[in-house]
């Protein structure tokens, strides 16, 4: 029998943001339309139960509990009647301050919409931001030279402060949200505390990384789901310390395991990003 297909969204929104474009409400629609007669749509504690129908099997997820998903996704799931599992960022839940590259594509969208050029002097390094595609590729070349930098922080608020206009925060859920996406078929798991790079962690940190978010949703709503590594990235620490938290489901985004023959369930999902119906379209058509 074919493995279930997992699905994964972020932004659902028509907000216009060049460095990290959400998908559009009415595009959202039509996926999820189309996802609902392709498949045999489950919660994801299903996901190895018995097939009741000819469909294949599918799951959704999203990342980042985006105050968008509240606001624009769940409608839209609750009118196909689809289970989901969305994945918290349990610092955003608490404090309702946006995760760090959300905040960068914040702060770079100001400068795309101003057509002013990112200097960053310490990394010598200047960015144009004058197209949509000049704005994604230095989205991604920043998001790449700031992953791992200890001093990241600081060059985002430097960045910040240069930019033409002030930067507010991306809304976030917080738990009364959260709690309220539970009454209509959303099960939710931990996208880690602060949605750091597990690969590169040691087992203090990825403790404070996992432990810390999954004892909070727990606390919190009862039950923790799964776990959704940050932009897929894992090592072989980042599985033992999961397992000593008895998630059922983890999740990466990348097309195949990083790390083969690893002892533990880890689930790939096929991403679904594009603003334009058509695009999807042909990547959930052919699955490329």
């Amino acid at each position: 029998m074919k493995e279930p297909e997992v699905f994964c969204f972020h932004r659902i929104s028509d907000e216009v943001s060049p460095a990290y474009q959400p998908i559009p409400p009415k595009t959202f629609d039509k996926i999820i339309s189309y996802l609902s007669k392709k498949y045999f749509i489950v919660p994801i504690n299903d996901i190895s139960s018995k097939n009741t129908t000819n469909k294949p099997k599918a799951v959704i997820t999203f990342d980042d509990a985006y105050y968008d998903f509240y606001e624009y996704a769940l409608p839209i799931l609750d009118k196909y009647k689809i289970p989901s599992v969305q994945h918290v960022i349990t610092s955003c839940a608490n404090d309702g301050k946006t995760f760090w590259t959300q905040r960068l594509n914040k702060i770079i969208d100001s400068y795309f919409f101003h057509k002013k050029n990112i200097r960053i002097p310490d990394l010598n390094i200047e960015l144009s931001v004058k197209s949509y595609r000049e704005t994604q590729m230095s989205s991604l070349k920043l998001y790449y030279l700031l992953l791992d930098n200890p001093n990241r922080s600081l060059f985002i608020e430097n960045i910040a402060k240069n930019a033409p206009d002030v930067v507010e925060d991306t809304k976030m859920m917080n738990w009364d949200n959260i709690k309220d996406c539970m009454k209509y078929n959303v099960l939710f798991g931990s996208h880690t505390h602060t949605h750091q790079n597990l690969s590169v962690l040691n087992e203090v940190d990825l403790h404070n990384e996992i432990g810390l978010s999954v004892g909070s949703i727990r606390s919190k709503i009862g039950n923790c789901v799964s776990l959704a590594f940050p932009n897929g990235y894992y090592s072989v620490d980042t599985i033992k310390v999961a397992l000593d938290y008895n998630v059922p489901f983890l999740f990466t985004t990348e097309k195949e395991h990083l790390i083969p023959n690893v002892n533990a369930n880890i689930i790939t999902r096929y991403s679904l990003y594009h603003t334009e119906w058509w695009k999807n379209y042909i990547r959930l058509r052919f699955l490329i």
